[in-house]
């Protein structure tokens, strides 16, 4: 690998982070790192960045170091082999775990892997999806191989059950089928016959219906009396997305990804690009969560030139992250008093869920809801109304007909 890429657009690598406010001792950590590779690429014949984290590893540093190496590893792999800046965001990197399941494969499976990502982002998809897609399928080939089944012409199709059900109970669901049998239509070029074979051979498995656990009444209630206390010390960032998230179903990642040109003042309207769908998108801005977001940039945003909404307090103020917006809800359900217990689900999706059935609740036709959460797949509000209890109950069957035995209500 031709590592002298980083020296050559070093300036370009620069002048990108000081224009987005980086510090200045940071960037200083990249021009050392890049001076170090650089310099000892010959001698060491390095052909990944893997290589190069096997490298710093074996010089001793300590741990916290390391950490910090990997993490700018990762940047500038991602810089040299995908001309991606740095966002403020963690990169995932070819080495970031030592022990994944696709380090540990065949040549055989690792090469499947390989084309799989390949053919998927040259298809346009985004590097999380593509990431998840193989992280899981590397996972189930890793289990075969396990088994002894180290090439696709000679897997049986008892080899491939067994990696789903131990003869007792299942161990792998249908995110790891569909996943595989995705994976394997896509490396059909390849080998079609063997990719063909493994998708007889894998179970369509459905997938399990849980309960939802959306944001009841006096839930909300408490929420919304927190967003409106102005005396209670919470940031006026944390109002204005939770505001958002309490009164437009807007999914987290949405949120952190808006720009200040998406707030339309003049028309009172959102516009923004969907993170999930990559579709554009519009909704009302009323003014409850106008005044919120009005609030923030008067008196809170940091003022720097950057197009992002919401920014980090912390220099060099980069764009909010999705995990940026969890510990946001998180703080505003610590005001609330609310979910506090452990394992008491805290994520930006309940306030999507108690949107869908607050506007369920009032009769609004199924199309209009999608509409408004920006679903484009006929069945993607099945998950919220299997919360919409009231409704549920208005439509339960009356069991009186039917023989039941003394006591079963007894205590219902």
């Amino acid at each position: 690998m031709d590592f002298t890429y980083l020296q050559e657009h070093l300036g370009e690598l620069v002048s990108y982070m000081r224009e987005h406010n980086y510090a200045e001792s940071y960037i200083s950590r990249y021009r050392i790192t890049i001076s170090q590779i650089v310099s000892h690429a010959a001698e060491q014949s390095w052909e990944s960045y893997n290589d190069v984290y096997v490298w710093y590893q074996s010089q001793q540093y300590k741990d916290c170091r390391l950490r910090e190496i990997r993490a700018i590893l990762g940047k500038l792999e991602r810089f040299h082999l995908y001309s991606a800046y740095p966002d403020g965001k963690s990169s995932m990197s070819s080495f970031w775990d030592k022990k994944a399941s696709y380090y540990r494969l065949s040549s055989e499976y690792r090469g499947l892997v390989d084309y799989y990502c390949q053919a998927e982002r040259q298809r346009g998809l985004k590097e999380t999806t593509v990431y998840s897609g193989s992280h899981k399928t590397a996972s189930f080939l890793l289990a075969l191989q396990n088994k002894g089944e180290d090439s696709l012409k000679t897997v049986t199709e008892a080899s491939v059950l067994s990696c789903f059900f131990d003869g007792e109970k299942q161990i792998r669901g249908a995110t790891c089928s569909k996943a595989a049998i995705a994976f394997f239509k896509v490396c059909m070029p390849l080998n079609q016959m063997a990719c063909q074979r493994m998708i007889s051979f894998i179970p369509e498995l459905r997938v399990a219906r849980k309960n939802i656990a959306y944001l009841s009444d006096e839930e909300c209630s408490k929420i919304r009396a927190v967003l409106d206390d102005h005396e209670n010390g919470l940031w006026y960032k944390d109002r204005a997305i939770g505001m958002l998230l309490l009164y437009t179903g807007i999914r987290g990642g949405d949120i952190a990804n808006l720009l200040l040109t998406a707030i339309d003042w003049k028309d009172d309207k959102i516009h923004f690009v969907q993170q999930k769908t990559q579709r554009p998108h519009e909704l009302p801005l009323t003014a409850i969560v106008g005044n919120a977001i009005y609030d923030y940039c008067l008196y809170e945003r940091p003022r720097v030139d950057n197009p992002r909404l919401f920014l980090s307090c912390d220099a060099p103020h980069g764009a909010l992250t999705s995990d940026g917006i969890g510990v946001a809800v998180m703080r505003i359900m610590e005001k609330a008093d609310i979910r506090q217990s452990s394992g008491a689900r805290k994520g930006t999706h309940i306030f999507r869920h108690r949107v869908a059935t607050a506007l369920l609740g009032n009769g609004v036709p199924r199309p209009v809801i999608s509409s408004t959460l920006g679903q484009d797949a006929p069945f993607s509000l099945d998950p919220y109304l299997y919360a919409d209890m009231v409704h549920l109950k208005d439509n339960a069957l009356d069991v009186e007909p039917y023989a039941v035995l003394e006591g079963v209500f007894a205590n219902a």
